[in-house]
């Protein structure tokens, strides 16, 4: 490059007096357009932070809802007992109850609220199975009234129990779904 035409550059640049990019209103517009979108971003990230809390609270309320659902259906079951058992109905009955009863308070073993009351409950399973094992018909024993009323009567009292512990648990469960 040649002293001229390092001048004629020089001359070109010092002539040039035009406003620097920050004095200029579009880049003031693009700059406010950026932090606006910043600060939505932030604002949008907070909302779906907040949903997801309340999804997972509404979650829960449902999940306790069900499991409050399934108990009164149990705890319907068991108040229509009829006295005119026999053995297998009643084992039958008792498998059906011991599996759904099970499944239904599983999720709460954990939790400290509802652990005495399903131990409880556990126990009290436990014990209808021991009464129906200690009334088993053996042999060719007859299927009469008699032996009907007597396998009601061994297994009335814990049925009896069990449907009230399941009415407390029952208690416990809505007065949470209420809290949330």
């Amino acid at each position: 490059m040649t002293e001229q035409k390092y001048q004629a550059l020089m001359k070109l640049i010092s002539e040039d007096q035009s406003p620097p990019f920050y004095g200029d209103f579009s880049f003031w517009i693009s700059t406010l357009i950026g932090i606006l979108g910043v600060y939505l971003s932030f604002i949008a990230f907070k909302e779906a932070r907040e949903a997801k809390k309340a999804a997972k609270a509404a979650g829960s309320v449902v999940r306790l809802q069900s499991i409050t659902i399934d108990l009164t259906e149990i705890i319907q079951r068991l108040d229509k007992l009829s006295t005119e058992l026999n053995y297998s109905d009643a084992r039958d009955f008792y498998n059906e109850l011991n599996r759904r009863v099970r499944r239904s308070i599983s999720v709460l073993t954990t939790d400290a609220i509802y652990s005495a009351k399903t131990t409880e409950i556990l126990q009290t399973l436990a014990s209808i199975k021991s009464n129906l094992d200690n009334v088993r018909q053996t042999g060719t024993a007859d299927q009469t009234l008699l032996a009907g009323i007597n396998l009601y009567y061994a297994i009335e009292g814990e049925f009896s129990s069990l449907s009230g512990q399941l009415a407390d648990l029952c208690g416990l469960l809505e007065q949470k779904t209420l809290e949330q």
